[in-house]
């Protein structure tokens, strides 16, 4: 996705830019990849800011609230007008109501893969006059009764709750499993197949390790 987002900057000849990243190694990491890989072009990073992490669970407190707002008005007052934003999408939904309360627009938003198709942002319409986004995705894969598997119940007899089966792997094949499961499909589904199996195929990978 560095490259891609390079190249866009290239083709456009976006050469002063500004970079938001989060509060973690997501952030942290793509954008000093990015930083490494601007140095070979003449493409200048006008400033870098990290923005809160807040947890989908609870408020933001006062000290965030009040960075958001620091970050937004530097937003505003800089001259650089292409913003790359490295970040879960959660914490990007309370940046994006402080970036439509200030009023910022005229921006070019260029969308890291891990917010680029989420869905709760998409449907906030007021967005749109924030700017341009342009995102940056990986191929989607279709994946075909993926979703019917992760719900589904066993075929058998149904355990005891709580208790697992006496299978080499649980495998949803546990009332525990299922109901923690069933509780998370709907937030799952709407956070696409994508997101949904690499994150599937990274837990199956590490507990089968």
């Amino acid at each position: 996705q560095i490259e891609a987002m390079v190249q866009l900057m290239l083709y456009f000849r976006w050469n002063w830019i500004i970079v938001l990243m989060s509060s973690d190694d997501y952030g942290r990491d793509n954008s000093r990849l990015l930083s490494q890989r601007l140095a070979h072009h003449d493409i200048c990073i006008a400033f870098q800011e990290t923005l809160p992490m807040t947890q989908p669970n609870r408020n933001m407190t006062q000290l965030e609230r009040e960075h958001l707002e620091a970050v937004v008005g530097k937003l505003r007052r800089s001259t650089a007008r292409v913003v790359v934003v490295f970040s879960p999408d959660l914490s990007l939904y309370n940046f994006f109501r402080e970036v439509l309360r200030q009023n910022f627009t005229g921006a070019v938003w260029i969308a890291s893969e891990s917010w680029a198709i989420d869905l709760v942002l998409h449907n906030v319409t007021e967005l749109q006059r924030t700017g341009t986004f342009l995102g940056i995705a990986t191929q989607a894969v279709s994946v075909p009764g993926f979703s019917e598997f992760r719900v589904r119940r066993s075929q058998g007899v149904r355990p005891a709750l709580n208790r697992s089966s006496q299978g080499a792997t649980c495998n949803q094949e546990c009332d525990s499993c299922m109901n923690t499961t069933e509780s998370f499909n709907t937030m799952l589904t709407l956070s696409g197949e994508r997101t949904v199996f690499s994150v599937y195929s990274a837990v199956y990978a590490v507990a089968h390790a």
